[in-house]
């Protein structure tokens, strides 16, 4: 079987219904549309055809940027979406564009006069870099630690020696206080309990005996000015009050 030609498969898919205003066949649409589109896209983009660059522009049909100057002409814009539903290659659209203003006829050209036209499309544009577009990277923890420099890590034993020194003085502090009331109550506490409960014993068998001459002398400025702490039942001093003195030690007390 004879494979078809690429002209009849992109005729066919630019008019699958033809009728009788189209063009008869390729080579009649290429002349009544497509170079009429091309010519009219030289002006725009070059302005006079006083240049060979400009007599020969080299439209590549292949060519993302030509093609997009050339889709807004209609007959253009049908063309190239013929090319892609055909999915045909830059071979195949290479040979089939064989036209005036296209890259085969500046190759043509070229080949002919064996000179080499210089293409002044993008002289003056620099090449694009958008340097706006920053992407920054988020670090990702993986569990280890990560490296601190040499003044973080001296201020933060600072810290952290700081803390375990108030903590260690709050701590002396209350041990200082605990131990002088432990003494304090061992020293006083302890020895005039004991020297009362004697006295106290003494004073219930008869005996004339003088509790304590300092406690006394408190405790008859405590009775002029009406004022006694709370003493507890069972205390010794509550002992020594209920217990009345003999009237010889209490006269000689007074």
């Amino acid at each position: 079987m004879k494979k078809p030609r690429i002209e009849d498969l992109v005729m066919s898919k630019l008019f699958p219904q033809r009728k009788d205003i189209d063009p008869s066949d390729w080579q009649t649409h290429i002349r009544r549309s497509l170079v009429q589109e091309v010519r009219m896209e030289t002006v725009c983009f070059y302005g006079v055809f006083d240049s060979v660059e400009a007599q020969y522009p080299g439209l590549d049909y292949a060519n993302p940027a030509h093609r997009l100057r050339l889709s807004r002409f209609p007959s253009h814009r049908k063309l190239f979406r013929a090319f892609d539903e055909l999915r045909l290659t830059d071979y195949e659209i290479h040979r089939l564009c064989k036209w005036e203003g296209t890259r085969w006829a500046r190759e043509t050209y070229e080949a002919n006069n064996r000179v080499k036209i210089k293409d002044t499309t993008w002289n003056g544009i620099h090449d694009f870099s958008n340097k706006r577009t920053i992407v920054t990277v988020a670090p990702i923890w993986t569990g280890e630690t990560t490296e601190t420099e040499p003044g973080e890590i001296s201020d933060d034993i600072e810290s952290e020696v700081g803390d375990e020194e108030m903590r260690d003085s709050d701590e002396g502090d209350e041990l200082s206080e605990e131990e002088s009331e432990d003494e304090l109550q061992r020293s006083v506490g302890v020895d005039l309990n004991q020297r009362l409960l004697v006295a106290t014993e003494a004073r219930a068998r008869g005996e004339e005996v003088t509790i304590d001459a300092d406690w006394e002398q408190w405790l008859k400025e405590a009775a002029e000015r009406d004022y006694f702490p709370p003493i507890e039942a069972n205390s010794a001093i509550a002992t020594a009050v209920a217990v009345p003195a003999p009237a010889n030690s209490a006269g000689a007390a007074m």
